[in-house]
């Protein structure tokens, strides 16, 4: 199993590089196929634990009212394909469906699966993983300093920039190279500090808008973390922080996304304007912001031809945000409904880390740096979501039994406390 996840690491960090898709002939939607093929067996090992009465997985109320929530958001794309005007393939729409909830399935179907493996062997598989980790963060770093020593002409002239850092020697766009940097904090966590401090400056080198924020989140859970303090009461405050300055930090890239020859301000506007046609369940799935949507030809395209009059000149249209196709396709109700759906999802996953407070805080910083991506991007629903919710499920086993450090320091103590008389009463019982 080691080798399945260093191999599902490998496709996440090298999945995306634009020489290796030429020179093998693969692209982006080949790269789905081997995470999705591990997601097929780990569900069907669990309907064999389900055959033969084993323990499946025992949901929380978070979990129920979560998995509530995306139940009323899938009906509200199913209702609107059934009374729209506009009918798609079933299969592409079992397809949006699918995409849409691989995520929840990867990782309770993990948890479900793994259960009864032993911690250590847990730990076995993760160590390749950790090493490469270590590796490819310590590779980053040094070619971003030689790059600017040396010029070895392979930064990226992204229009979006306001620096040109040199992430095109793996990554052919910016957004993959804050995705894994963002993943490596899940692994690197208790290494060394040295690499979480790497980790900080290749989101800060990065000049990106989403490097920044996930270092301000990072950051804001440390302090967080340190104090103790990590509660309700300060993380309602913190997020209205991180979303001001998000905001603030994003300007100029909305400024940049609402020019008229942009894909996403397209894909806004046309989202926007299905959801009010379709008023209040949206045009139905595979309809709009998907990858489906533009590879069965949703009649959208042409319904709105001059707002895509540029599709045949651009080598992929399918929207690349979250946003536009969950507006678009499930309307105002389903929006509500998926929102709802991505709060309670955060509180259910970081419950499933209860006693490890420093994961607990690693953790929940990529979730909401993913939940709040997902709105200008396709992270929760593509490869990335599904290999990212292996890893969390092997680590939320790896880490169901920890005590919380202040618990081992209080039982230390008490430990201490407990041998000290015993120790002064030794000598006098001699005597």
């Amino acid at each position: 199993m080691q080798y399945v996840l260093i191999g599902l690491f490998l496709v996440l960090v090298f999945g995306k590089v634009r020489a290796l898709q030429a020179a093998f002939g693969f692209g982006g939607e080949v790269v789905n196929i081997p995470p999705k093929l591990i997601l097929i067996a780990v569900l069907f090992g669990c309907f064999l634990r389900f055959i033969h009465n084993k323990k499946l997985i025992k949901f929380t109320g978070t979990e129920i009212a979560m998995f509530i929530a995306f139940g009323l958001f899938v009906a509200c794309g199913v209702l609107s394909s059934i009374f729209s005007d506009i009918h798609m393939k079933t299969y592409a729409q079992i397809m949006d469906v699918v995409n849409y909830s691989s995520f929840i399935l990867a990782f309770y179907g993990t948890i479900c699966y793994f259960q009864d493996t032993p911690k250590e062997t847990l730990k076995s598989w993760m160590k390749p993983c950790i090493l490469f980790a270590k590796a490819l963060t310590i590779t980053t770093f040094i070619f971003w300093f030689l790059e600017q020593a040396y010029g070895f002409g392979m930064t990226s002239h992204d229009a979006a920039h306001r620096l040109f850092p040199p992430y095109e020697f793996i990554y052919y766009h910016g957004t993959y190279l804050i995705t894994i940097i963002a993943f490596s904090f899940l692994f690197l966590y208790k290494e060394h500090k040295a690499y979480t401090l790497i980790l900080c400056l290749l989101c800060l080198l990065s000049a990106r808008d989403r490097g920044y924020m996930y270092l301000l989140l990072y950051l804001s859970f440390a302090i967080l973390f340190r104090n103790n303090t990590f509660n309700l009461k300060q993380f309602i405050p913190l997020i209205l922080l991180v979303g001001l300055a998000a905001g603030a930090i994003s300007y100029q890239k909305i400024l940049y996304y609402s020019d008229t020859d942009s894909i996403r301000a397209t894909f806004y506007v046309v989202a926007a304007m299905l959801a009010i046609k379709y008023h209040p369940f949206g045009a139905g799935w595979c309809t709009i912001g998907t990858w489906n949507a533009y590879r069965y030809n949703s009649p959208v395209f042409d319904d709105f031809y001059y707002y895509f009059i540029w599709a045949d000149e651009r080598d992929s249209v399918y929207g690349d945000s979250g946003f536009s196709s969950i507006i678009g396709q499930t309307g105002l109700a389903g929006t509500i409904c998926y929102i709802a759906f991505m709060i309670l999802l955060y509180f259910a996953i970081s419950q499933r880390f209860p006693h490890n407070k420093r994961l607990r805080m690693v953790v929940s910083c990529w979730l909401i740096f993913n939940i709040a991506s997902f709105f200008i991007s396709d992270s929760m629903v593509s490869n990335f979501s599904i290999i990212s919710a292996f890893f969390l499920g092997v680590l939320a086993l790896i880490h169901k039994d920890d005590k919380d450090e202040t618990e081992e320091q209080k039982t230390d103590e008490d430990t201490e406390a407990q041998e000290a008389p015993e120790k002064l009463e030794a000598p006098e019982n001699q005597k």
